[in-house]
């Protein structure tokens, strides 16, 4: 793994919780500091030691000119997309879109609240399914630009990440 100097607690504290992943301790971590400290450095490390612990890595950076499009960040994160060959990644994609054979019962004509509720309980349906295949990290960058829904899906993500741990570390068991 890289080093940076002056930032080996920091690399080393992102490595201890990808191992603690790995063996079914979920966890959530904010890397935070002034602009130009290296924060994105310092994620970029903490990828290179998931992967290298045996994580799936899955990485999105907000924008600031995507902060007006619901999901943006979460989106471009998890890979959602309408025209993706994964069937899970394209039904968040049409549920996304307000698609109504995806998205709540009845949700024809549904506000853009319940497709908002929808989709946020999609993308988290699909983060437990990606976990249900094994250890994952999800790497947020520039999270001051992200839209309000995308953290929003953080926010549950952050509450539940042990859960979601938990529930791998079980199917890993029943499966040995």
């Amino acid at each position: 793994m890289g080093r940076l100097v002056g930032r080996e607690a920091e690399t080393a504290t992102l490595k201890g919780l990808a191992a603690s992943a790995v063996s079914g301790a979920g966890h959530a971590a904010f890397v935070v500091g002034e602009p130009g400290v290296g924060k994105t450095a310092v994620l970029g490390l903490a990828a290179v030691a998931a992967e290298r612990a045996g994580m799936r890595v899955l990485h999105g950076a907000a924008q600031e000119l995507e902060q007006r499009f619901p999901f943006a960040l979460m989106s471009a994160c998890l890979g959602v997309d309408a025209t993706s060959a994964d069937v899970s990644r394209a039904r968040v994609a049409e549920v996304l879109r307000g698609d109504a054979r995806y998205g709540l019962p009845g949700a024809q004509g549904a506000s853009a609240g319940a497709v908002d509720f929808a989709t946020v309980e999609a993308m988290l349906a699909l983060v437990d399914e990606l976990c249900a295949q094994g250890p994952l990290a999800l790497l947020l960058d520039d999270l001051q630009w992200a839209d309000p829904a995308s953290l929003l899906v953080l926010q549950r993500l952050v509450r539940t990440v042990q859960q979601l741990a938990v529930r791998h570390d079980m199917e890993a068991r029943e499966l040995g």
